[in-house]
């Protein structure tokens, strides 16, 4: 998954200039790659709340 390995090297790198970001994203990590739970179809729906966008 491309989107974890990026999450992970973002970790890394910003985890000692920014402890606090740091310590809230390693918290919400489950909640944050949840959109990848689905379909990749479903993509377009899901990733934003724009109307225009999502149809």
């Amino acid at each position: 998954m491309d989107g974890l390995k990026a999450f992970e090297k973002f970790i890394r790198t910003y985890e000692s200039k920014y402890p606090k970001a740091y310590e809230c994203l390693k918290k919400d990590k489950d909640q944050l790659f949840s959109f990848y739970d689905f379909p990749g179809m479903h993509g377009q729906h899901i990733r934003t709340t724009n109307p225009i966008e999502s149809t």
